[in-house]
Protein backbone atom coordinates (compact mmCIF):
# COMPACT_ATOMS: atom_id res chain seq x y z
CA UNK A 1 0.00 0.00 0.00
CA UNK A 2 1.25 3.49 -0.84
CA UNK A 3 3.10 5.03 2.15
CA UNK A 4 1.77 8.49 1.35
CA UNK A 5 -1.79 7.13 1.40
CA UNK A 6 -1.19 5.45 4.77
CA UNK A 7 0.25 8.67 6.22
CA UNK A 8 -2.78 10.63 4.99
CA UNK A 9 -5.16 8.14 6.65
CA UNK A 10 -3.26 8.30 9.96
CA UNK A 11 -3.12 12.11 9.90
CA UNK A 12 -6.86 12.24 9.30
CA UNK A 13 -7.49 9.97 12.28
CA UNK A 14 -5.59 12.44 14.46
CA UNK A 15 -6.83 15.73 13.02
CA UNK A 16 -10.57 14.92 12.77
CA UNK A 17 -11.04 14.22 16.52
CA UNK A 18 -9.12 17.39 17.36
CA UNK A 19 -11.37 19.43 15.09
CA UNK A 20 -14.44 17.89 16.72
CA UNK A 21 -13.12 18.67 20.22
CA UNK A 22 -12.24 22.26 19.36
CA UNK A 23 -15.61 22.74 17.64
CA UNK A 24 -17.45 21.46 20.70
CA UNK A 25 -15.51 23.80 22.96
CA UNK A 26 -16.31 26.77 20.71
CA UNK A 27 -19.99 25.85 20.36
CA UNK A 28 -20.36 25.36 24.11
CA UNK A 29 -18.92 28.79 24.80
CA UNK A 30 -21.47 31.54 25.27
CA UNK A 31 -21.38 34.70 23.18
CA UNK A 32 -20.67 37.88 25.09
CA UNK A 33 -23.35 40.61 24.93
CA UNK A 34 -23.01 43.14 22.14
CA UNK A 35 -20.91 46.25 22.84
CA UNK A 36 -21.53 48.08 19.58
CA UNK A 37 -21.33 51.85 19.59
CA UNK A 38 -24.54 53.89 19.40
CA UNK A 39 -25.50 55.60 16.15
CA UNK A 40 -25.79 59.37 15.80
CA UNK A 41 -26.87 61.41 12.78
CA UNK A 42 -25.65 64.48 10.97
CA UNK A 43 -27.22 67.93 11.32
CA UNK A 44 -28.29 67.47 14.97
CA UNK A 45 -26.86 69.31 17.97
CA UNK A 46 -26.49 66.71 20.71
CA UNK A 47 -26.64 67.86 24.34
CA UNK A 48 -24.30 66.15 26.80
CA UNK A 49 -25.56 67.69 30.02
CA UNK A 50 -28.91 65.86 30.16
CA UNK A 51 -27.33 62.47 30.68
CA UNK A 52 -27.51 60.72 34.03
CA UNK A 53 -26.15 57.40 35.23
CA UNK A 54 -22.82 55.72 35.89
CA UNK A 55 -21.48 56.02 32.37
CA UNK A 56 -22.88 59.45 31.56
CA UNK A 57 -20.69 62.51 31.18
CA UNK A 58 -22.54 64.06 34.11
CA UNK A 59 -20.64 64.86 37.32
CA UNK A 60 -22.65 65.79 40.39
CA UNK A 61 -19.70 67.73 41.78
CA UNK A 62 -16.67 69.55 40.40
CA UNK A 63 -14.41 66.49 40.46
CA UNK A 64 -12.82 65.99 37.07
CA UNK A 65 -14.20 62.50 36.46
CA UNK A 66 -14.19 62.03 32.73
CA UNK A 67 -16.24 59.44 30.92
CA UNK A 68 -15.69 58.10 27.42
CA UNK A 69 -18.43 57.11 24.98
CA UNK A 70 -18.27 55.80 21.41
CA UNK A 71 -20.72 56.77 18.66
CA UNK A 72 -20.83 55.77 15.00
CA UNK A 73 -21.94 57.93 12.10
CA UNK A 74 -21.90 57.40 8.33
CA UNK A 75 -19.91 59.99 6.38
CA UNK A 76 -20.33 60.03 2.60
CA UNK A 77 -17.49 60.36 0.16
CA UNK A 78 -17.08 63.76 -1.52
CA UNK A 79 -19.17 65.67 1.04
CA UNK A 80 -17.91 68.29 3.48
CA UNK A 81 -18.50 67.78 7.20
CA UNK A 82 -17.81 69.89 10.26
CA UNK A 83 -17.42 68.19 13.65
CA UNK A 84 -17.94 70.78 16.37
CA UNK A 85 -17.82 70.69 20.15
CA UNK A 86 -18.93 73.39 22.61
CA UNK A 87 -17.79 73.51 26.23
CA UNK A 88 -18.42 75.91 29.08
CA UNK A 89 -16.48 77.18 32.11
CA UNK A 90 -14.39 74.53 33.88
CA UNK A 91 -15.44 71.79 31.46
CA UNK A 92 -13.35 70.01 28.84
CA UNK A 93 -14.06 67.76 25.86
CA UNK A 94 -11.88 65.57 23.66
CA UNK A 95 -13.09 64.22 20.32
CA UNK A 96 -11.23 61.44 18.49
CA UNK A 97 -12.38 60.26 15.07
CA UNK A 98 -11.61 56.72 13.92
CA UNK A 99 -11.88 54.86 10.65
CA UNK A 100 -11.82 51.08 11.18
CA UNK A 101 -10.13 51.52 14.62
CA UNK A 102 -7.44 53.79 13.13
CA UNK A 103 -7.44 57.34 14.53
CA UNK A 104 -7.65 59.85 11.69
CA UNK A 105 -8.38 63.12 13.53
CA UNK A 106 -8.31 64.44 17.09
CA UNK A 107 -9.82 67.56 18.64
CA UNK A 108 -9.29 69.03 22.11
CA UNK A 109 -11.92 71.52 23.28
CA UNK A 110 -10.52 73.73 25.99
CA UNK A 111 -12.61 75.19 28.79
CA UNK A 112 -15.35 77.59 27.68
CA UNK A 113 -14.66 77.17 23.98
CA UNK A 114 -16.10 76.25 20.60
CA UNK A 115 -13.81 73.94 18.65
CA UNK A 116 -14.21 72.37 15.25
CA UNK A 117 -12.58 70.28 12.58
CA UNK A 118 -13.58 69.82 8.93
CA UNK A 119 -13.48 66.47 7.13
CA UNK A 120 -13.98 65.61 3.47
CA UNK A 121 -13.79 61.82 3.07
CA UNK A 122 -12.79 60.46 -0.30
CA UNK A 123 -14.95 57.38 0.19
CA UNK A 124 -18.07 56.64 2.23
CA UNK A 125 -17.27 55.05 5.60
CA UNK A 126 -18.65 54.62 9.10
CA UNK A 127 -16.70 56.83 11.46
CA UNK A 128 -16.42 56.11 15.16
CA UNK A 129 -16.39 59.23 17.33
CA UNK A 130 -14.77 58.63 20.70
CA UNK A 131 -15.97 61.39 23.02
CA UNK A 132 -14.35 62.09 26.40
CA UNK A 133 -15.90 64.76 28.62
CA UNK A 134 -17.45 65.67 31.94
CA UNK A 135 -20.39 67.95 32.51
CA UNK A 136 -23.04 68.96 35.05
CA UNK A 137 -26.66 70.10 35.03
CA UNK A 138 -25.90 73.77 34.41
CA UNK A 139 -23.30 73.06 31.72
CA UNK A 140 -23.68 73.90 28.08
CA UNK A 141 -21.85 71.14 26.26
CA UNK A 142 -22.80 69.93 22.82
CA UNK A 143 -21.55 67.81 19.94
CA UNK A 144 -22.56 68.28 16.33
CA UNK A 145 -21.63 66.70 12.99
CA UNK A 146 -23.14 68.70 10.13
CA UNK A 147 -22.83 68.89 6.39
CA UNK A 148 -21.32 72.14 5.14
CA UNK A 149 -20.81 73.78 1.75
CA UNK A 150 -17.08 74.14 2.25
CA UNK A 151 -14.61 75.20 4.91
CA UNK A 152 -14.36 78.84 3.76
CA UNK A 153 -17.99 79.96 3.57
CA UNK A 154 -20.35 80.61 6.50
CA UNK A 155 -22.04 77.42 7.68
CA UNK A 156 -24.68 78.02 10.36
CA UNK A 157 -25.26 75.41 13.09
CA UNK A 158 -28.14 72.97 12.89
CA UNK A 159 -31.60 73.85 14.19
CA UNK A 160 -32.36 70.32 15.42
CA UNK A 161 -31.48 69.33 18.99
CA UNK A 162 -31.41 66.00 20.82
CA UNK A 163 -29.92 64.42 23.95
CA UNK A 164 -26.80 62.34 23.42
CA UNK A 165 -27.78 58.96 24.82
CA UNK A 166 -25.23 57.06 26.82
CA UNK A 167 -24.12 53.55 25.98
CA UNK A 168 -25.60 50.79 28.11
CA UNK A 169 -23.41 48.28 29.92
CA UNK A 170 -24.38 44.69 29.28
CA UNK A 171 -24.48 42.32 32.25
CA UNK A 172 -22.60 39.04 32.39
CA UNK A 173 -25.10 37.04 34.42
CA UNK A 174 -23.48 33.62 34.77
CA UNK A 175 -20.11 31.93 35.05
CA UNK A 176 -18.56 30.07 32.14
CA UNK A 177 -16.50 30.36 28.99
CA UNK A 178 -17.40 33.24 26.67
CA UNK A 179 -16.47 34.11 23.11
CA UNK A 180 -16.18 37.75 22.02
CA UNK A 181 -15.57 39.56 18.77
CA UNK A 182 -14.34 43.06 17.96
CA UNK A 183 -14.69 44.80 14.62
CA UNK A 184 -14.69 48.34 13.23
CA UNK A 185 -18.04 49.22 14.84
CA UNK A 186 -16.80 48.58 18.36
CA UNK A 187 -15.33 51.13 20.70
CA UNK A 188 -11.72 51.98 19.79
CA UNK A 189 -9.15 51.69 22.55
CA UNK A 190 -7.87 55.05 23.74
CA UNK A 191 -4.11 55.54 23.67
CA UNK A 192 -1.27 55.37 21.20
CA UNK A 193 -1.96 51.84 19.98
CA UNK A 194 -4.65 50.67 17.59
CA UNK A 195 -7.23 48.38 19.14
CA UNK A 196 -10.61 47.94 20.80
CA UNK A 197 -12.15 48.09 24.26
CA UNK A 198 -15.36 46.91 25.91
CA UNK A 199 -16.91 47.18 29.38
CA UNK A 200 -19.34 44.78 31.02
CA UNK A 201 -21.02 44.63 34.43
CA UNK A 202 -21.02 41.67 36.79
CA UNK A 203 -22.45 41.14 40.27
CA UNK A 204 -19.75 40.30 42.83
CA UNK A 205 -20.25 39.53 46.51
CA UNK A 206 -17.90 40.46 49.34
CA UNK A 207 -15.89 37.46 50.51
CA UNK A 208 -16.24 35.35 47.36
CA UNK A 209 -13.36 34.53 45.02
CA UNK A 210 -13.41 35.40 41.36
CA UNK A 211 -11.33 34.12 38.46
CA UNK A 212 -11.18 35.94 35.12
CA UNK A 213 -8.98 34.96 32.19
CA UNK A 214 -8.76 36.84 28.90
CA UNK A 215 -7.04 34.86 26.15
CA UNK A 216 -6.69 34.59 22.40
CA UNK A 217 -5.24 36.00 20.29
CA UNK A 218 -1.50 36.50 20.85
CA UNK A 219 -1.67 40.29 20.89
CA UNK A 220 -1.42 42.72 23.78
CA UNK A 221 -4.49 42.36 25.97
CA UNK A 222 -5.60 43.82 29.31
CA UNK A 223 -8.40 43.01 31.74
CA UNK A 224 -9.30 45.11 34.75
CA UNK A 225 -12.00 45.31 37.43
CA UNK A 226 -13.46 48.65 38.52
CA UNK A 227 -15.47 49.41 41.64
CA UNK A 228 -19.30 49.74 41.51
CA UNK A 229 -19.01 53.53 41.14
CA UNK A 230 -16.71 53.08 38.13
CA UNK A 231 -14.19 55.50 39.65
CA UNK A 232 -11.36 53.26 40.87
CA UNK A 233 -9.55 50.40 39.18
CA UNK A 234 -9.23 47.64 41.74
CA UNK A 235 -7.14 45.11 39.88
CA UNK A 236 -5.71 44.58 36.42
CA UNK A 237 -3.72 42.06 34.41
CA UNK A 238 -2.07 42.21 31.02
CA UNK A 239 -0.30 39.88 28.64
CA UNK A 240 0.71 39.39 25.04
CA UNK A 241 1.96 35.85 24.49
CA UNK A 242 0.16 34.83 27.69
CA UNK A 243 -3.39 35.32 28.90
CA UNK A 244 -4.40 38.28 31.05
CA UNK A 245 -5.64 36.71 34.24
CA UNK A 246 -7.13 37.80 37.59
CA UNK A 247 -7.65 35.66 40.68
CA UNK A 248 -8.99 37.65 43.62
CA UNK A 249 -11.08 37.74 46.75
CA UNK A 250 -13.85 40.34 46.64
CA UNK A 251 -13.94 43.03 49.29
CA UNK A 252 -17.12 44.91 48.38
CA UNK A 253 -20.49 43.69 47.15
CA UNK A 254 -22.09 45.28 44.12
CA UNK A 255 -22.24 45.45 40.34
CA UNK A 256 -18.60 45.82 39.38
CA UNK A 257 -17.23 46.68 35.96
CA UNK A 258 -15.02 44.42 33.85
CA UNK A 259 -12.95 46.29 31.26
CA UNK A 260 -11.32 44.54 28.30
CA UNK A 261 -8.74 46.12 26.01
CA UNK A 262 -6.91 44.63 23.04
CA UNK A 263 -4.27 46.29 20.88
CA UNK A 264 -3.21 44.92 17.51
CA UNK A 265 -0.54 47.44 16.49
CA UNK A 266 -0.61 49.20 13.15
CA UNK A 267 -2.41 46.42 11.29
CA UNK A 268 -6.18 46.93 11.39
CA UNK A 269 -7.98 43.67 11.97
CA UNK A 270 -11.02 42.09 13.53
CA UNK A 271 -10.31 40.28 16.79
CA UNK A 272 -11.77 37.10 18.26
CA UNK A 273 -11.14 36.45 21.95
CA UNK A 274 -12.10 34.20 24.86
CA UNK A 275 -13.14 35.27 28.36
CA UNK A 276 -13.41 32.80 31.22
CA UNK A 277 -15.27 33.83 34.39
CA UNK A 278 -15.79 31.78 37.54
CA UNK A 279 -16.92 32.79 41.02
CA UNK A 280 -16.79 30.81 44.25
CA UNK A 281 -14.48 27.80 44.38
CA UNK A 282 -11.59 28.61 42.07
CA UNK A 283 -8.65 26.77 43.65
CA UNK A 284 -8.24 24.61 40.54
CA UNK A 285 -8.24 27.60 38.20
CA UNK A 286 -4.74 28.62 37.15
CA UNK A 287 -3.24 31.74 35.63
CA UNK A 288 -0.29 31.50 33.27
CA UNK A 289 3.04 31.71 35.07
CA UNK A 290 4.13 34.79 33.13
CA UNK A 291 0.86 36.74 33.33
CA UNK A 292 1.04 39.95 35.36
CA UNK A 293 -1.49 41.10 37.95
CA UNK A 294 -1.69 44.43 39.74
CA UNK A 295 -3.79 45.15 42.82
CA UNK A 296 -4.28 48.75 43.84
CA UNK A 297 -3.20 49.92 47.29
CA UNK A 298 -6.19 52.18 47.83
CA UNK A 299 -7.37 52.08 51.47
CA UNK A 300 -10.96 51.61 50.31
CA UNK A 301 -10.18 48.22 48.85
CA UNK A 302 -7.49 46.81 51.12
CA UNK A 303 -9.80 43.89 51.85
CA UNK A 304 -9.01 42.57 48.40
CA UNK A 305 -6.35 39.86 48.43
CA UNK A 306 -4.87 37.23 46.21
CA UNK A 307 -5.97 33.70 46.92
Amino acid sequence: MNKKFIFTILASLVVIPLVIIVSKIFLNASALPSTKSKTINTNIIYNLNNQKGLNSFYSKDDKQRFRTQAYNITLYGGKYYRIEGVTDHLRYMKIDIFDNSQKIESLNCSYNARCKIDITPENTFTAIILLTANTRTDSEMTLEVREINNSLSYNPPSVNHSDLNQSDFSFINSDGDYKGFFNQFDMPASGMRTGYQATFRIMLTAGEYVFMKLSEPDIYKRISILDPEMNDEIASSSGKDTAACLKLKIGESGAHFVSLKMFHGDTIQAVNYSLEIHRGKISEKKCDENSSMLLTADAKIKKWEKE
